[in-house]
């Protein structure tokens, strides 16, 4: 007969269950409140919520954004200050004349001196005097050894008219900004082609080029810069020179109420080859080079015997124009010059006048 087993009730405390429950792992569903429901009314702060999660990892980047600008910031001012320090030490203490230091002077309008309550620019002494250096070097006299002393001085005195050139075309520029000069660039391209027409060179085979870089190292534009400058030089006389204006303006009158051509010009005129012909200059043509084209133009226009009415301004000065002969292509013609003075003179009397002060010292 088998033995029954009676099977008795597990009877544990509540504190003992508690101590079982506790070593169970947990699946965090009673932990985990129930997640909450976005309505209508929550949704606001719910989107609050996430925003504040994201400035979390916006405000790092944006301080690390602040850190790179004040680096690179830092950087630039510093690479500024060096550049400049640099610039000054090869300009003023060194006094360098090398291409770099010239492309400074291009870039930064650095001044070597004041003249007259002008700036004179580093750019146009460093022209001046590179052009010079690089003649005597290419283009020394025999004999003359441009790396020793007689080259030394050859060089200071090379400094020293550059200076001074650099000082006269300031003051150039700024009587001419005051007289309302303006030199186009159809002047410019004229007087260029002046020049190789002169000196017999075609304007197609570069030859003006290879002639500008073996003499003076210079480029076509170095050759604007300087009949730019010319053409300043020649122009200013015509509203600087007032005496010379005046008394041809006399002699026009005095020409007007029946005086003598011939007496006239014997007694005011300026050309010494033609002054005691009656200042006749004989036939010419209309493509003659040799006169300016203003002189040309207002001859063409007069007629057998007749004189301008108006004074005829040229490079070389003021004219009365007289026409003896002209036939279709040539007129025959005599006339009074009135010179002006050398506006080199004339520049330096203003410079030596003239409050100036250097920046270098030579």
């Amino acid at each position: 007969m088998a033995r029954r087993f009676k099977v008795k009730p597990i009877r544990k405390s509540k504190r003992a269950l508690e101590k079982v429950k506790d070593k169970l792992p947990s699946t965090g569903a009673e932990e985990e409140p129930a997640s909450p429901r976005i309505t209508n009314d929550t949704v606001a702060e719910h989107r609050e919520e996430v925003l504040s999660g994201g400035r979390r990892f916006l405000y790092p980047l944006q301080h690390s954004k602040h850190r790179v600008v004040i680096i690179s910031a830092g950087l630039i001012v510093m690479l500024i200050l060096a550049t400049s320090i640099l610039s000054w030490m090869m300009l003023y203490r060194w006094q360098e004349t090398s291409n770099f230091a010239y492309r400074v002077t291009e870039i930064v309008p650095a001044p070597v001196a004041k003249v007259d309550g002008e700036y004179v620019s580093y750019e146009r002494y460093l022209f001046e005097l590179r052009s010079s250096i690089y003649y005597y070097t290419h283009h020394a006299q025999e004999g003359v050894d441009i790396n020793g002393p007689e080259g030394e001085r050859i060089i200071q005195e090379a400094k020293i008219k550059a200076l001074e050139k650099a000082k006269l075309d300031t003051l150039a520029v700024k009587y001419a900004k005051e007289k309302g000069i303006v030199i186009t660039g159809e002047e410019i391209d004229n007087q260029i082609k002046n020049i190789q027409s002169q000196g017999g060179i075609d304007e197609t085979t570069g030859v003006l080029n290879d002639v500008l870089s073996d003499f003076y190292g210079w480029d076509l534009d170095d050759l604007k810069k300087v009949v730019r400058m010319q053409l300043i030089r020649q122009k200013l006389p015509a509203v600087l020179d007032t005496e010379t204006i005046d008394e041809a303006t006399r002699v026009l009158l005095e020409l007007n109420d029946g005086a003598k051509f011939g007496a006239l010009t014997k007694k005011y005129s300026d050309d010494q080859l033609t002054k005691d012909k009656a200042g006749n200059i004989g036939p010419i043509k209309r493509d003659n080079t040799e006169l300016p084209k203003e002189f040309i133009d207002a001859a063409f226009e007069l007629e057998k015997g007749q004189t301008t009415n108006e004074l005829v301004k040229t490079p070389f000065g003021l004219h009365i124009i007289k026409v003896n002969k002209k036939s279709a292509d040539e007129v025959d013609v005599s006339h009074i010059l009135f010179r002006y003075f050398s506006i080199n003179d004339y520049l330096k009397k203003q410079l030596d006048a003239a409050e100036t002060k250097d920046y270098i010292t030579l």
